[in-house]
């Protein structure tokens, strides 16, 4: 399991060997974290540890739109598509869900405002 008091420093949905996952990356000031857990079931797929070497940014998960209404945005404004997968993480500063969309254009949604950046 991952550890209490983690921080979270990105989260990426996507279809991996015909199945769609969630990985999972933080860290705690001792350790990096890596979890893969598939989406459908729950079960975790793989796990890894070592010993944290750098100091990533945190996540700010309070208050953010659901994956789903992140999807929602970005498929509306490339107007065409569907979400292959999608990556929440920091970019300037900003938490953001970057959409990867096939058949459209990728899109960038803030997701405490729900504003495309």
């Amino acid at each position: 399991m991952l550890a209490t008091g983690l921080n979270i420093d990105e989260i990426e949905f996507e279809r991996e060997d015909g199945r769609y996952v969630y990985d999972f990356e933080g860290w705690d000031g001792e350790f990096e974290y890596e979890m893969e857990i598939d989406a459908q079931t729950g079960e975790i797929l793989s796990q890894e540890t070592e010993p944290d070497t750098d100091h990533d940014d945190i996540l700010d998960l309070d208050g953010i739109i659901s994956p789903q209404e992140a999807m929602a945005i970005a498929l509306e404004a490339a107007g065409s598509g569907y979400v292959e997968e999608w990556d929440l993480e920091l970019e300037n500063g900003f938490t953001v869900y970057e959409v990867d969309i096939e058949g459209g254009e990728d899109q960038d949604v803030d997701a405490h405002t729900g504003e495309i950046r």
